[in-house]
């Protein structure tokens, strides 16, 4: 039984990603995005080529041919909130805050417009005669702003929003008093965590960052769950996903205080 999953009425979410990744396509090239895209251009008008994801596993076994993957197609939704991204190796679907539009979209939302698009792809594929994707691995990643001025005024603040910041001795104050150092200057934190319980890793990234829409100063608390999947049946790759959602989801409640759960409203 999945487990019952905290909510916020004010969540500090960006950005959120789900996906698949899948063996290359042999056959595929830069003519298919153009041709996809004539399926997807009513709900996503805005087109762009970028340069692809690259799988770390391929670059440490030294096996990527930079010749058969030089692109990446992204196509947006005329609000500029959703998107989705194809690659010969990769299907990935974004929602995204903008200064317009400030509205936090759900999973529970999000999701069956991702399976809309997914099977909207492998129909593409079957059409051209593609082998329908052999998907080793499901992806879910929420991006998170904490804004200075906002949600903290100093770098000494974040103890009292992320539990890796804490002091580890007692303290009268959330933040532990230094004699020498001064007052902190950037923020780079990286956590992995393996759950291998339910078959997922989890990636927990906090950094300082300069956000370019508004030029606001952020610390971006970035969780991503990844989790393998050892055939492409339908059933486990969505169960996977949600899998990867529910680490991402309970990950980030455990990393962040109460402090901060009050601030952003949790339900």
């Amino acid at each position: 039984m999945a487990p019952k999953l905290p909510d916020y009425d004010r969540p500090p979410a960006v950005e959120t990603l789900m996906g698949f990744y899948f063996a290359h396509f042999a056959n595929w090239n830069i003519l298919h995005f153009g041709k996809l895209w004539t399926l997807f251009e009513e709900n996503y008008p805005k087109g762009e080529v970028l340069p692809p994801i690259l799988d770390p596993r391929e670059l440490a076994q030294g096996n990527l041919e930079f010749a058969r993957l030089p692109f990446r197609a992204m196509f947006t939704n005329a609000l500029d909130t959703e998107l989705v991204q194809v690659q010969a190796s990769a299907f990935l679907r974004n929602w995204r805050k903008t200064a317009e539009n400030q509205a936090y979209t759900h999973y529970a939302d999000l999701k069956p417009k991702f399976q809309g698009d997914w099977e909207k792809f492998c129909g593409f594929l079957e059409s051209n005669l593609l082998a329908a994707p052999q998907v080793f691995q499901a992806e879910v990643t929420y991006v998170n702003h904490l804004v200075r001025g906002d949600d903290w005024d100093s770098y000494g603040d974040l103890a009292k929003l992320i539990k890796p910041f804490a002091p580890r001795a007692a303290v009268p104050d959330y933040g532990r008093q230094y004699a020498f150092l001064p007052e902190v200057a950037t923020v780079g934190l990286n956590v992995g965590y393996n759950l291998a319980e339910v078959g997922v890793s989890l990636q927990v990234s906090c950094h300082s960052a300069v956000r370019k829409p508004d030029g606001r100063e952020v610390i971006q608390l970035t969780i991503t769950a990844k989790g393998d999947l050892p055939n492409a049946e339908a059933n486990a790759m969505w169960a996977k996903l949600d899998q990867c959602h529910e680490a991402v989801i309970l990950g980030f409640d455990d990393v962040t205080t109460d402090f901060a759960h009050q601030m952003w409203g949790k339900r």
